[in-house]
């Protein structure tokens, strides 16, 4: 698969969960993370493990 084509598709997956997280929808978006993921937002701290990152 060519860089390119990753780069869509993981654009694609990010606007979706970003959907879904702005809908209340979190449960949705969180089955793509690990348990122990680390979620970077613009201008805010850290969102260390999945659970956290539902609280969000």
């Amino acid at each position: 698969m060519e860089n390119a084509q990753v780069r869509k598709i993981i654009e694609e997956k990010n606007e979706q969960i970003e959907e879904w997280r702005t809908n209340g929808i979190i449960d949705f978006a969180a089955v793509h993370f690990a348990d122990d993921c680390i979620q970077f937002m613009p201008n805010q701290p850290a969102i260390v493990g999945v659970e956290n990152f539902k609280t969000t």
